[in-house]
């Protein structure tokens, strides 16, 4: 087994990085249905999980953040993730987060997201987080602007469209 490394804690959550052993937990994540409408058209094959894996574990090590593994402190269970990964051309710094059906309405994402942005700004020295969304979540839209992010237009990536929110490290929120 793998050693995690813990990289922030909130009331109900370990945040920690992805290890090889996790490949049945990521797998699981992307395997409801209600989790994939808004970005994935099926659920992920066991290859697609570990090649998600390897890059979480890869942007790690090449930038010091990545999508994060969302460890439910009361039962140890990887419930979900959330974090940050660089976009394409330059666009910056990216918040995301994604949780099993079963945690949903429980404000998980919210109290992850949350976090996480302290984190980014206090020991990543973010100046800038940007996140992206599709233009139908209405419940990630609902989390982005809880923690203070604010719509700025929206976008086409990767060929998909997504509402796009930013948030600055000065904002007072």
């Amino acid at each position: 087994m793998k050693e995690k490394t813990i990289i922030l804690e909130t009331p109900r959550l370990l945040l920690q990085t992805w290890t090889e052993d996790d490949l049945e937990s990521l797998y699981a994540l992307y395997q409801h249905p209600d989790t994939l409408k808004f970005y994935h058209n099926k659920p992920l094959t066991l290859p697609q999980a570990q090649r998600l894996l390897n890059e979480l574990i890869e942007h790690q090590k090449k930038h010091g953040f990545s999508l994060w593994a969302c460890q439910l402190k009361l039962t140890q269970q990887i419930i979900g993730f959330a974090g940050f990964m660089t976009l394409e051309d330059n666009l910056g710094i990216d918040l995301g987060y994604h949780f099993t059906r079963l945690v949903w309405g429980q404000g998980f994402a919210t109290e992850a997201a949350k976090h996480c942005l302290n984190y980014g700004f206090n020991n990543l020295s973010f100046e800038r987080v940007l996140a992206m969304t599709n233009p139908n979540n209405q419940a990630s839209k609902r989390v982005l602007i809880k923690i203070g992010m604010i719509f700025q237009k929206q976008i086409i990536y990767k060929n998909k469209p997504f509402d796009l929110y930013q948030i600055d490290k000065n904002y007072p929120g």
